[in-house]
C-alpha cells in the first residue's frame, strides 16, 4: 500500500511540473521588481556545458543529499501523463520543506509566476507571497529554474547569490491522498543549437560531485515512479489519432534521449512540442 500511495503522489508531481510549464525555452521575460542581468542567458553553449571544462562552473547540489525521505524524479524521463516529450530536469520531493541553496554564484534574473499560463501553480501549491518560479542566471553562464521555490526573505530579481546560500526551501503541495507533500523542480539551461533547440537542458547530476551523485543514486533507488520500468503507452496526439510508443526502463539520474526514429514519431504526434523533445 505504501508503494501505491507513494507512486500516486509522485504522478500528481508530475503533472504538476507539466501543468506549470516545466521544461520549456530558457528564455524568460525582466521581473517587474526589477533585474541586473542580461537576457542573452544563458551564455554557455550546451556542447561546453556537456564537455569536459563544463563552462568553468563550479557546482553543488540544491539540497542536502543525505536528506533521508526525498524522493527524485530523474532527467530525462518521458512521463506517462502530462511530460511525454521527456523531462527536462530533476524533482525532489519530501514530506517537509527542505532547504534549498544556490548551486553556483549568480544573480536572481527573474521571480515570475506569469510563466504558469496554466494556472497550474495555484492548482497544484499552496501559494504564499514567496512562492515563485524562481530563474537565476548563473556567472558561469548556465541558467537556472525552480518550479517553483518558497524563498527566503530579500531574496528577489536582482539579488546576488552565492555558491551553497540558502535562497528558500522546495514548496508545499495542496492535499493530495491524505498527505502533504514538499516539491520543487530544478533544472539548467544551456543555450541550445540552432540545429536543436532539445539541447538546452543539461543534466544536472552530470556537475555534481561523485559524492553528491551517490547520494542521488541512493534516494533514488527508493523513489518510487511508473516509468522507472519499460512500459508501452497509449499517447493521444495533436490531431486526435492516437500513438503507441514503447519506452526503455528511465532509472537512471540522466536517462539518455530517445533514438531518431522515436523522436520523430513523437514529434508528429505532438508537433507543439517538437523542438523539446528528449
Amino acid at each position: 500500500m505504501q508503494t501505491l500511495v507513494r507512486g500516486s503522489l509522485l504522478i500528481a508531481i508530475v503533472a504538476a511540473y507539466a501543468a506549470c510549464g516545466g521544461g520549456g525555452s530558457s528564455a524568460t521575460s525582466p521581473s517587474t521588481s526589477g533585474t541586473t542581468t542580461s537576457l542573452s542567458w544563458p551564455t554557455c553553449d550546451y556542447a561546453t556545458a556537456t564537455g569536459a571544462s563544463r563552462c568553468g562552473c563550479s557546482v553543488v547540489a540544491p539540497f542536502d543529499v543525505t536528506t533521508a525521505g526525498v524522493e527524485l524524479w530523474p532527467f530525462g524521463v518521458h512521463a506517462q501523463s502530462g511530460h511525454t516529450e521527456g523531462h527536462r530536469g530533476l524533482d525532489f520531493n519530501a514530506t517537509r520543506a527542505i532547504p534549498v541553496v544556490s548551486p553556483m554564484d549568480g544573480v536572481i534574473y527573474n521571480i515570475d509566476n506569469t510563466q504558469d499560463s496554466s494556472g497550474g501553480l495555484a492548482a497544484e501549491y499552496l501559494l504564499t507571497g514567496n512562492t515563485h518560479f524562481t530563474t537565476i542566471n548563473m556567472d558561469c553562464g548556465l541558467q537556472v529554474r525552480f518550479i517553483p521555490l518558497t524563498l527566503e526573505p530579500g531574496i528577489v530579481a536582482g539579488t546576488r547569490v552565492a555558491r551553497g546560500q540558502r535562497i528558500g526551501t522546495i514548496s508545499e503541495m495542496v492535499v493530495r491522498f491524505g498527505l502533504v507533500r514538499w516539491s520543487t523542480h530544478f533544472e539548467m539551461d544551456a543555450r541550445a543549437p540552432a540545429s536543436d533547440p532539445a539541447l538546452n537542458a543539461v543534466c544536472p547530476a552530470d556537475l555534481f560531485s561523485s559524492a553528491e551523485v551517490s547520494g542521488l543514486q541512493q534516494l533514488l533507488a527508493g523513489s518510487v515512479y511508473p516509468e522507472k520500468v519499460p512500459r508501452t503507452v497509449d499517447i493521444t496526439c495533436e490531431n486526435g489519432s492516437r500513438l503507441s510508443m514503447t519506452f526503455p526502463a528511465e532509472d537512471k539520474l540522466c536517462n539518455p534521449r530517445l533514438d531518431a526514429t522515436s523522436r520523430s514519431r513523437l514529434a508528429a504526434c505532438l508537433p507543439s512540442r517538437a523542438s523539446s523533445i528528449w
